[in-house]
């Protein structure tokens, strides 16, 4: 079976505040001075190997997040830096106000239910080849 790679409704905005905040110092106009603010703020705020892995991702260097996501020097898989940014990109979001706790909380829970339902298929595709 094919992999879905989902995406949440927020991700695109959550990837392109994460990239101004990297990569620039200053931008024109008033609403998206507060955002570079909060965002440059926020990423601040992270622990230092969180704070280092968003700004790898994001910088100059890569055009798309996937780039900078498959480029990251760690021994993660690209599925795990996949998932790391999804729980950065949820938790600014709730911190924005983007999303609420409680939508949060729903979507961690499909992705663990979505996480189990892998690891089931991929112990048991070994099944659906039987002849």
């Amino acid at each position: 079976m094919g992999r879905i790679k989902m995406r949440w409704f927020y991700t695109n905005l959550v990837e392109h505040y994460f990239r101004m905040g990297v990569r620039y110092d200053e931008v024109k106009g008033i609403v998206a001075k507060q955002w570079l603010d909060f965002t440059k703020d926020w990423i601040d705020k992270l622990y230092e190997d969180d704070r280092e892995f968003i700004e790898f991702v994001f910088s100059y260097q890569f055009r798309t997040t996937e780039d900078g996501l498959a480029k990251y020097p760690s021994s993660e898989t690209t599925e795990m830096k996949r998932l790391r940014l999804a729980k950065l990109g949820k938790r600014f979001a709730v911190d924005a106000e983007l999303i609420s706790k409680i939508e949060a909380d729903r979507i961690s829970q499909f992705v663990k239910e979505s996480i189990i339902a892998n690891q089931i298929e991929k112990q048991y595709s070994h099944l659906s080849s039987v002849k």
